[in-house]
């Protein structure tokens, strides 16, 4: 049995905005600043590939590109301008992300997953518990983003529970596409006609949506799944999907 997990958002889009709001693009990342004694966060992320195998065993495996994000806060040192030099990012994401994961079949090669399964929840674990020490002392790790695909994620952050332990999320996206009419029956045509524009027209419009699914919890440690991914795709599957 899977532990029953916090469902935290479930929202469907017609679009993506590029840069939302209290975000500012850099060439070498992104700066976020937040609203508590002005902190300022910095986003920097790396790629590397890995592989894993699975039961039963003679199993080849299989394997991800996953990019990770490093989500690192403080606030701004008045000397240099910065909350953390961005080249010390990339110092950790390389000496502890990249060079011990990159390339590896992580189950034989690593040995923090010999004796548990490399999920992408015990994964992000393992990069927040060695990146999080080898930051400078002036700044701290919130939040540790990990995509084996663009459509699955999970993440630890503290930004949202800063004084409390890091809180586990598991995001899925799926998509669908779906038409609709914009008009109120109590409105008269001409109503519904200024008010909703060409959302309005008789035969209607489309999008293609979509559908972000994000739960909140621990991890099972047999399994190392916050919940069944096949069963979460189920659900969603007969619940959105197919209806819409």
């Amino acid at each position: 049995m899977f532990p029953r997990p916090l469902l935290l958002a479930k929202s469907s889009i017609g679009g993506r905005l590029s840069v939302p709001s209290g975000t500012c693009p850099t060439p070498m990342g992104v700066l976020v600043w937040g609203t508590q004694e002005m902190t300022m966060y910095l986003r920097r992320r790396a790629g590397f590939s890995a592989g894993f195998r699975r039961p039963p065993p003679g199993d080849t495996g299989r394997g991800h590109n996953y990019l990770c994000e490093l989500t690192v806060g403080g606030t701004v040192a008045p000397e240099t301008g910065m909350v953390i030099n961005i080249k010390d990012v990339d110092t950790v994401l390389k000496a502890h992300v990249v060079g011990p994961l990159d390339g590896k079949l992580l189950d034989v090669e690593v040995p923090a997953f010999l004796d548990m399964p490399p999920t992408l929840e015990n994964l992000v674990r393992l990069i927040w518990d060695r990146c999080c020490p080898a930051l400078p002392p002036q700044s701290a790790l919130a939040r540790v983003t990990l995509w084996a695909t663009p459509t699955r994620r999970v993440e630890l952050s503290t930004i949202q529970t800063p004084n409390e332990e890091a809180m586990l999320t598991v995001t899925r996206t799926y998509d669908f596409s779906a038409s609709h009419r914009l008009n109120s029956a109590m409105l008269s045509g001409e109503e519904n006609a200024e008010i909703f524009g060409k959302c309005n027209w008789a035969n209607g419009h489309g999008h293609n949506y979509e559908v972000e699914v994000t739960l909140a919890g621990d991890p099972d440690p047999r399994t190392g799944f916050l919940w069944d991914p096949d069963r979460l795709d189920q659900i969603v599957d007969e619940e959105v999907l197919k209806p819409y």
